[in-house]
């Protein structure tokens, strides 16, 4: 590439976290997905959010039983623990292994009389956009209740209000779950995805479980959504192309200044004293590691992985 940059394989794997990371910033994007650029050192979120997902996925193999329990909790504490330690858990407060375990049996009991047929728990795959598309997904749990089919999609948050509920009314995620989820059961009527979201605070743990879908109309609207979000970013990767690490500006994936309003964006640093990031790009920031992304690898814990 003229721009200097070595491409690497996981550029044209896309799936709905990387669509909602260019859709946010396309710099952002840029920075993450394109020089892989992370934070050095596990992310607490993100390691507590996949354990809580395996503990889930226990409990839905092998319903609200002490058998479920345990293995679900050695399966979740073993992972936490791949990147964490015992003294480490301190300063993760409150995501740490001792409320995995008060948090899974309050579950338990908010949720023992839940009435409805785990159908599949982790199926992970790909399903098309388009004749010449596909995208990524991994989907927690297809279930059935009286009301008709259903996903379970587990999530942990720190907070939870009417914000966090909304959010998933157009959620890209969302949608591109029920896509493939209407596609792996043959477009079912009445298909509904609920987030089973759980709260952890520094005091409590609170659980709730928010139940969202589309319209027909609605999701051909996303379709046409999530390709607009591939061209754009097919774009920016050719213009990538002819950009120089020499020129004054880098003139693709530009910067959505408004995303900074928000949060704090581990790029914005460099967003403020670098008009061209491509001069930068060989040269990793402290405490900064290259670590790409692959949608793909959600397949190795998945219990069944489809082509839709």
């Amino acid at each position: 590439m003229s721009s200097t940059l070595t491409p690497h394989e996981t550029w044209d794997i896309l799936d709905s976290s990387k669509c909602k990371s260019y859709l946010e910033c396309p710099r952002q994007f840029f920075y993450s997905y394109i020089l892989g650029w992370r934070y050095e050192g596990a992310n607490v979120h993100l390691v507590f959010g996949e354990s809580w997902h395996r503990l889930m996925k226990a409990l839905l193999d092998e319903g609200y039983t002490k058998e479920g329990l345990l293995a679900g909790l050695e399966d979740a504490t073993n992972y936490y623990f791949k990147y964490f330690t015992v003294e480490d858990t301190e300063l993760n407060q409150p995501k740490t292994p001792d409320r995995l375990v008060n948090g899974a049996m309050e579950y338990i009991e908010k949720y023992k009389f839940d009435d409805f047929e785990i159908i599949h728990t982790e199926i992970a795959g790909t399903v098309p956009i388009s004749p010449t598309r596909v995208i990524h997904f991994r989907l927690d749990a297809n279930c059935q209740d009286k009301r008709g089919p259903f996903i379970l999609d587990h999530k942990t948050c720190s907070r939870m209000g009417p914000t966090w509920e909304d959010q998933w009314t157009l959620s890209i995620q969302m949608s591109t779950y029920l896509h493939a989820a209407a596609a792996l059961l043959e477009n079912p009527k009445n298909l509904r995805l609920v987030v089973n979201g759980a709260c952890f605070r520094m005091k409590d743990t609170e659980f709730k479980r928010v139940s969202t879908k589309r319209s027909a109309g609605m999701m051909l609207s996303y379709l046409h959504q999530i390709n607009a979000v591939f061209d754009n970013i097919e774009r920016d990767m050719e213009a990538l192309d002819k950009c120089s690490p020499e020129a004054p500006v880098m003139e693709c994936f530009t910067c959505n200044p408004t995303h900074c309003e928000f949060r704090r964006c581990a790029f914005k640093d460099f967003c403020a004293i670098w008009p061209n990031p491509l001069a930068h790009a060989h040269s990793v920031p402290f405490g900064f590691k290259v670590e790409f992304w692959d949608p793909r690898s959600l397949r190795e814990h998945a219990k069944e992985v489809v082509k839709l």
